[in-house]
């Protein structure tokens, strides 16, 4: 998907989970930084919960 939409609070993506501030700040952030908000993601959706595959 590479278009994030919002929830109805306009905090967090439908698709990918990030929240607003993870997904303004993506493209400037260090390949390093990226790999931490994945692992958060992770974390937020739970045990199971896989990113892979998806365009974050």
């Amino acid at each position: 998907m590479r278009v994030c939409k919002l929830d109805a609070a306009g905090l967090r993506c439908l698709g990918c989970g990030r929240t607003l501030e993870e997904i303004s700040r993506w493209s400037a952030m260090t390949a390093q930084e990226r790999r931490a908000v994945v692992a958060r993601l992770a974390a937020r959706h739970g045990p199971g919960a896989s990113t892979e595959g998806k365009s974050i």
